[in-house]
């Protein structure tokens, strides 16, 4: 579901879209972090990137029950819109909101990562959350979400 949701979101804003889990909830701010990817263009700085100072870094995961490469980079900060798209018995619905990435640290000094301080009420977010995955553009598409999700008769929360 959450593919779907990523194509969602780039076919609404013709963009890179990538996903983080919700890892954590404070007051009105979330930390979205990947498990080591996240694409490099939408590292903060990545418009002013040069070899010699690069906005991501692509190095080996040496840390213990990961292997792989992975992309450490703090996600650009603005406006966003993130999404989950959930399957029911037989419906679906589209759990989404907006907010702003603010200021954000690499997540244990290795993992891609964005704070985002929500525009909307975070207990609406708990009261409504399926999963910890979630899809994030840049930008408020929300109307346009809402407007997708009529034509496809999915529930929108």
């Amino acid at each position: 579901m959450l593919s779907a949701t990523q194509c969602m979101l780039a076919a609404l804003t013709g963009d890179t879209v990538t996903y983080g889990d919700i890892l954590d909830l404070t007051g009105d701010t979330m930390l979205l972090s990947a498990c080591g990817f996240a694409p490099t263009c939408l590292a903060k700085g990545a418009r002013e990137a040069t070899p010699e100072c690069p906005a991501a870094v692509i190095r080996e995961l040496d840390y213990p029950g990961f292997d792989g490469v992975t992309s450490s980079c703090v996600l650009e900060q603005g406006s966003v819109t993130f999404a989950r798209l959930v399957e029911g018995r037989g419906d679906y619905r589209l759990v989404y909101g907006t907010g702003t990435g603010v200021e954000t640290d690499l997540r244990q000094g290795r993992f891609p990562a964005l704070n985002v301080r929500l525009d909307g009420d975070p207990q609406r977010l708990l009261d409504t959350i399926a999963s910890q995955h979630f899809a994030l553009c840049y930008g408020d598409v929300s109307s346009r979400l809402e407007e997708l999700c009529g034509m496809l008769g999915i529930a929108s929360e």
